[in-house]
C-alpha cells in the first residue's frame, strides 16, 4: 500500500531514441544530456508496509559519475535490468528529518544508505542477504517496489535531487552536529571507497597508484593517508586543482601529465616501475616492475590501459571507477599474473559502514571539505551539470542545495 505525496523535483526519462544518438554519436552525449531532465511538479507514492520509511528534506545532494554516466549514455545496460525510469535521481543525500513519527526530532541533520536490498523492501531475506551481502542483493528487481539498486534509480521513490524523498528509517543515520553539511555529503562516496579498501591484501602493499582525482580517488587518497599512514601512495590527476588537492589530502607524488599514453612512455613512472622496454609493433610499453597496488578510480579505456600495465606482477588492481564497455588489451593481466578486484556497495553492514565514515569525517584533519567545489540550487541544473561534465572548470564535487 502507499499514499501519494506532490513535490518539486529533477527528474529524469529514459528515451531510446536519444539514448541511441548518444552511443553512436559520441559528439551528442553532452549535448543530449539535458534533453533528459526535467524539473518541476512531481509525485510519489509514498511506501507503506512493513519497513517504516520516514519522510525527509534533502539540503545537500552530489552529482556522482554514474548519474552523469546516465545523463551522457555511456552507462553499460549490465544492470539495466536493476533500475527503473523515469526516477528522480540523487544518491549522494544529506537532508533534514521532516516526520513526526521519526525518532528524531524534526530538522535533524542525517545521510541516507540509498541501497535498495531486501531490508529496505520489507521482504524475507534473500541468500545473499542472510549470509550479509546486501550488495548482491537477488530482490532489487522485485515487483512490490520495482526495480531499483538505490534511491535515485527506482521511479517509484525519489532521490535525493528533489525538495522531499522517503528513506528507510533504519538506513537513516543522524549526523554529529559538528560536522558540515559539506563533509557529511561526502559520506556515500567514501562509504564506497571504504568498503573497496577492505578487499585489498595489505601485508602485499608497500606502492600505490591511485588514477583518478575526482572525489573518489580523492577519497581514497584521504583514507589511505589516515588509515595507512606508511605507505608511499602516488596520484594520476590531470588538472593543477586536483593535483593541488592530491597533496592537501596526503599524496607523496603527484604524476601530472595529462595524456595517459604519453605518462606511460615518459620517465615519470620509472622509480615505481623501471624504465619501458622498447616498444614493437605500437604496443603498449612494457616495464619489468610495477606499483604494488593500483586503485583505478576512473574506469575508462584510457584509466585501464595504463593501470593494468603499471600494476607489478602478482600485483592488485582494484576497480572504484565504474567501469564499463571497455576495449582493452588483457595480455598485460595474464601476463602479469595480476589480481584483479571488482567492488560494489557499503559492505555487509551500509548503515555501520556509513557511521565509520561520518567518525572518520568528523575525526580527519584533512581538509576535506574543499572537495565540495561548486553548490548549485536546484533549479540551476543546467549550469550545475554542466560544470559537472567539464573538469577543465576545477571541478570536484558538484552538489544541490534547496
Amino acid at each position: 500500500m502507499s499514499s501519494e505525496s506532490r513535490f518539486v523535483a529533477l527528474r529524469y526519462s529514459l528515451n531510446v531514441m536519444r539514448l541511441g544518438l548518444q552511443r553512436s554519436i559520441p559528439r551528442t552525449k553532452k549535448a543530449l544530456a539535458m534533453g533528459a531532465l526535467h524539473y518541476g511538479s512531481q509525485s510519489a507514492k509514498v511506501p507503506i508496509g512493513k519497513v517504516r520509511w520516514i519522510r525527509l528534506r534533502p539540503i545537500m545532494s552530489g552529482i556522482c559519475g554514474s548519474d552523469l554516466s546516465l545523463l551522457t549514455g555511456s552507462s553499460s545496460p549490465y544492470l539495466a535490468p536493476f533500475t527503473s525510469f523515469p526516477a528522480v535521481l540523487g544518491h549522494e543525500i544529506v537532508a533534514e528529518v521532516d516526520d513526526d513519527a521519526a525518532p528524531w526530532s524534526k530538522g535533524t541533520v542525517v545521510v541516507v544508505d540509498p541501497s535498495l536490498a531486501c531490508a529496505a523492501r520489507g521482504l524475507d531475506l534473500c541468500e545473499s542477504c542472510r549470509n550479509q551481502r546486501p550488495d548482491a542483493c537477488e530482490n532489487r528487481a522485485h515487483p512490490e517496489l520495482g526495480p531499483g539498486l538505490l534511491l535515485g534509480f527506482n521511479r517509484r521513490v525519489p532521490g535525493g535531487w528533489s525538495e522531499r524523498m522517503w528513506a528507510p528509517v533504519n538506513q537513516v543515520i543522524p549526523v554529529p552536529e559538528t560536522l558540515s553539511t559539506r563533509r557529511a555529503v561526502l559520506t556515500e562516496p567514501a562509504s564506497i571507497v571504504q568498503t573497496a579498501l577492505r578487499q585489498v591484501n595489505w601485508h602485499e602493499v608497500g606502492t600505490v597508484l591511485v588514477i583518478g582525482a575526482g572525489s573518489i580517488g580523492l577519497l581514497a587518497t584521504a583514507l589511505l593517508h589516515d588509515q595507512h599512514p606508511d605507505l608511499h601512495v602516488a596520484v594520476r590527476g590531470r588538472y593543477p586543482s586536483q593535483a593541488t588537492l592530491a597533496r592537501e589530502l596526503g599524496a607523496g607524488t603527484v604524476l601530472d601529465e595529462p595524456d595517459d599514453d604519453k605518462l606511460l612512455r615518459s620517465n615519470q613512472l620509472d622509480p615505481w616501475t623501471g624504465p619501458p622496454m622498447p616498444v614493437k609493433f605500437g604496443a603498449t610499453p612494457f616495464r619489468d616492475k610495477g606499483f604494488d597496488l593500483v586503485i583505478d578510480a576512473v574506469g575508462n579505456r584510457s584509466s585501464l590501459s595504463l593501470a593494468v600495465s603499471v600494476t607489478r606482477p602478482f600485483g592488485q588492481l582494484l576497480l572504484i571507477g565504474g567501469a564499463g564497455e571497455v576495449a582493452l588489451d588483457w595480455t598485460p593481466i595474464w601476463s602479469r599474473q595480476l589480481r584483479v578486484l571488482g567492488t560494489y556497495g557499503y559492505g555487509e553492514d551500509g548503515p555501520e559502514t556509513f557511521r565509520s565514515v561520518l567518525n572518520w569525517l568528523q575525526d580527519t584533519p584533512l581538509p576535506l571539505d574543499n572537495l565540495v567545489t561548486h553548490q548549485f540550487r536546484l533549479s540551476a541544473y543546467r549550469q550545475a551539470l554542466d560544470t559537472a561534465l567539464h573538469h577543465q572548470s576545477g571541478a570536484i564535487k558538484v552538489v544541490f542545495t534547496p
